[in-house]
């Protein structure tokens, strides 16, 4: 049976391969190359998946729901999962790859003792500091909230 597989992870519903062709054809959502697999891929939030269901139902369209206790609708002899496969009509969209920021920094603030901040990972409490650094220059003064900030040095490398 040719079926529409939407499977819930977190907040977001995934659909992959032929499925995901179908899913992109009649909701507008973009489908790209997932950058680990290299297998077409589409995605959306998990408050859209009423509105994927209906499309899909609207045109007589196979779907399961794995993750969310089977939930099945199946449309038997008149199921147009086919009539919607339409491979050929999409340009392949490459989601862009996040790249990883590493190294390190130093500030002073308000004239206060030097800080040094180590990236090796996301440090989202800090994370208009760390894209102010990025974008000013060793010397620059910066403000973030009622602190001066000057950029002592910083050593900061773009990985992928």
């Amino acid at each position: 049976m040719k079926v529409v597989k939407l499977y819930h992870v977190g907040s977001w519903y995934y659909v992959y391969q032929d499925d995901a062709y179908i899913v992109a054809n009649v909701t507008g959502y973009k489908l790209y190359e997932n950058p680990r697999s290299g297998i077409p891929t589409v995605s959306f939030p998990e408050y859209a998946i009423a509105n994927v269901i209906d499309e899909l139902a609207s045109r007589k369209i196979n779907y399961i729901l794995p993750n969310d206790e089977n939930r099945l609708k199946d449309f038997k002899e008149i199921n147009q999962y086919n009539h919607y496969l339409k491979k050929d009509s999409f340009v392949s969209y490459q989601k862009p790859q996040r790249k990883k920021i590493t190294g390190s920094f130093t500030v002073q603030y308000n004239q206060e003792p030097y800080e040094e901040f180590i990236i090796n990972q996301n440090i989202n409490a800090q994370a208009e500091l760390v894209q102010k650094v990025i974008q000013y220059n060793i010397g620059d003064i910066f403000t973030i909230g009622d602190s001066q900030v000057k950029i002592i040095a910083k050593n900061i490398h773009y990985n992928k």
